[in-house]
């Protein structure tokens, strides 16, 4: 794939035939990139993050434990006011009955009322209790639903974002060797003008020029130089480019290997059916919906018959019960069948599947368009090189004649300084063809979702 046709043969049997060891391929350079991405380990830790939410709705199925414990100070100690009036007559009376009437007369000398405490002025209570649901009305297996969707449409996220890196990788790989090879043929240019200049200088020590040309020759020379000068620096911001992919210091020395043509042999219709069932950001889309109208329904379930059972023990600080410890059991149903505030959150939950719904198909529908517009760059792309070969051939043998017509002196130093500029711009077109080319095939790849 160099750009110079004469040379191109001899470049591909070296490029074929010698040892690849220490340049970096396409596939390593994703998977550098792909183990380093902090887009892509977020993305992770969101796959994390759904799994986690599916879980918490799993575990709504057991036994929920509470331990609880305080402790309390009051002002004063808790009493209760007890009348014994009617229990002392009755105790009078039984003693007047008995014959010990001094006995009875001190009881009723006695108050009838009294202060009794109740429990301590400070005290400490503990309780520990366990509740799990009967039945949800399906509220917690559509929570499940809801999870399992996120997480699927996490991990699709993940695989958009993975596609898009590679993309991005293969276009600063694609950028690289495309401003390598035009670096060549600046060279390439600024040599040969190199050469032109001696020619016009001895031909004017033999007075076959006049300095005319040898202005010219020197001024088509110096923008050689300055061209070579830009590549060079444009040669250098393609390679930080492609290292700060791979998360490399941006000076880090890069050679990477030359890639061959993919074949795409496929009908275009083809190529956006399966884009249609292949793209993760499609696929990402139909799992939110499915998540969003899970939750919907788990809202919708909230309003059915809510039962669930519950056994406790607790601990209570009390010089005055003659048990400090009660335990109890415990069956509860909570049935909501009017509900406005919920039934208005089911609304807008499921509006927001709609939407998802139709931003789908809305996405489904750029897709299509987008493979068809890869394809098109890409046919368009690869039909470029042959007519660029040609006209590199053709440029190679206008130069090489006018050359030598103008050594003959039957052509002028412009005729030779127009052949150049044809050769540059030849060469260029061919190099960006080529590169062109396998950017668009990459690209098709990505826009059908097999990158």
């Amino acid at each position: 794939m160099r750009c110079k046709p004469g040379l191109l043969s001899i470049i591909l049997t070296i490029l074929l035939t010698s040892s690849v060891l220490g340049q970096e391929s396409l596939e390593q350079a994703w998977e550098q990139a792909i183990s380093v991405s902090r887009k892509l380990e977020a993305e992770g830790y969101k796959i994390n993050s759904a799994q986690a939410t599916r879980e918490a709705a799993s575990a709504a199925r057991m036994p929920q434990l509470a331990v609880e414990s305080s402790y309390t100070t009051m002002s004063t100690t808790p009493t209760m006011k007890v009348d014994m009036g009617q229990a002392m007559q009755g105790i009078a009376y039984a003693a007047q009955q008995s014959g010990m009437p001094q006995f009875a007369g001190n009881i009723m000398a006695l108050p009838t009322q009294t202060d009794m405490p109740i429990a301590n002025q400070s005290f400490g209570t503990a309780s520990v209790g366990v509740i799990m649901p009967i039945y949800t009305s399906g509220k917690i297996s559509s929570l499940e639903n809801a999870g399992q969707s996120l997480t699927q449409a996490a991990i699709y996220g993940r695989t958009a974002s993975t596609s898009n890196l590679k993309l991005e990788v293969a276009q600063a790989y694609f950028m690289v060797q495309r401003v390598e090879k035009l670096h060549q043929v600046a060279l390439a240019a600024k040599s040969s003008l190199d050469g032109h200049l001696k020619d016009v200088e001895n031909m004017l020590t033999q007075g076959l020029v006049t300095k005319t040309a040898l202005l010219s020759a020197q001024v088509a020379q110096a923008e050689a130089q300055q061209n070579v000068l830009k590549v060079e620096y444009s040669l250098k911001t393609a390679k930080a480019a492609y290292n700060r992919l791979l998360w490399r210091p941006l000076e880090t020395p890069v050679s990477l290997v030359e890639l061959q043509m993919p074949n795409d042999d496929q009908s275009v219709e083809t190529l956006m059916d399966a884009a249609v069932q292949i793209r993760p950001e499609l696929s990402q889309l139909a799992a939110q919906y499915h998540a969003l109208n899970s939750k919907a329904d788990s809202i919708k379930a909230e309003r059915g018959p809510q039962v669930a059972a519950g056994a406790s023990f607790t601990y209570l600080e009390n010089d005055h019960l003659a048990t400090n410890g009660y335990g109890q059991g415990t069956v509860g149903v909570v049935w909501s069948p009017i509900d406005s505030v919920g039934r208005a959150r089911e609304r807008a939950t499921r509006n927001e599947a709609y939407a998802v719904c139709k931003m789908r198909d809305e996405a489904a529908n750029a897709i299509r368009l987008q493979v068809q517009k890869a394809y098109n760059d890409n046919q368009v792309a690869r039909n470029r090189i042959g007519i660029a070969k040609l006209a590199v051939e053709q440029s190679e043998e206008n130069l090489r004649l006018v050359k030598e017509q103008f050594k003959q002196g039957i052509a002028t130093y412009t005729q030779v300084l127009d052949a150049q500029a044809l050769w540059n711009q030849a060469h260029s077109n061919y190099c960006n063809a080529i590169y062109d080319a396998l950017l668009a095939s990459y690209t098709l790849k990505y826009a059908v979702g097999t990158l």
